[in-house]
């Protein structure tokens, strides 16, 4: 018999209580993890207890993984793959380049971390620099790539511009040729009614 499937998803401030619980048996700074409670993403057992939670940050287009618990070893082993699956699919939607972690959670471990050098550590966000962590990262996508994406976009982008304004322009050129049509039009019209006067007057006169 297959087992019911867990309910993972995003944390609400209604889930502070076990939260905080869950935080503090971690060895974590509950006080610190409460104010980034909509990071959270949390992994809930069929019979809706939270048994594991993880917090996905960004800066830009970097992701980072921290505040990793789970209730016991034994949730860790019936739900691990399940919250990796989960990040994984964030991380995608993110389009994040690199996805960084300072944890040495057992969680983290064995899913392709590599220790970041000198030259990785410069595009580590600022927001997140602290002396004396260890950091890792996975690369997800090539930035060079991601570049040329983004200028053939800003092509297309400049190209629809400009047929667009090359668009309105062709429409202001037919509402003044129309403008001045109209006003030929008015001016005949009135030149018309001008000399029919001139010449209904002098008959009225007799």
């Amino acid at each position: 018999m297959t087992a019911p499937a867990p309910t993972i998803r995003r944390a609400t401030v209604d889930d502070l209580p076990p939260l905080r619980r869950l935080w503090t048996g971690a060895g974590l700074d509950a006080a610190a993890a409460e104010k980034r409670v909509g990071e959270f993403q949390l992994v809930l057992d069929p019979t809706g207890v939270i048994v594991a939670c993880a917090a996905i940050t960004k800066q830009g287009r970097e992701g980072r993984i921290l505040s990793i618990a789970f209730l016991t070893p034994a949730a860790h082993t019936a739900y691990a793959a399940a919250l990796w699956d989960r990040t994984m699919n964030l991380v995608r939607n993110h389009a994040f380049v690199r996805l960084w972690t300072a944890e040495s959670h057992l969680w983290v471990q064995n899913r392709g971390f590599e220790p970041a050098e000198e030259t990785v550590l410069k595009k580590l966000p600022t927001e997140w620099q602290e002396a004396g962590k260890i950091w890792t990262f996975i690369k997800l996508r090539d930035e060079s790539a991601d570049a040329v994406v983004l200028e053939r976009e800003f092509d297309l982008l400049r190209q629809s511009r400009d047929q667009d304004y090359a668009s309105f322009q062709g429409a202001v050129r037919k509402a003044k040729m129309l403008a001045w049509i109209l006003a030929i039009g008015f001016g005949i019209i009135c030149g018309w009614l001008v000399i029919k006067a001139a010449l209904v007057m002098p008959m009225m006169k007799k």
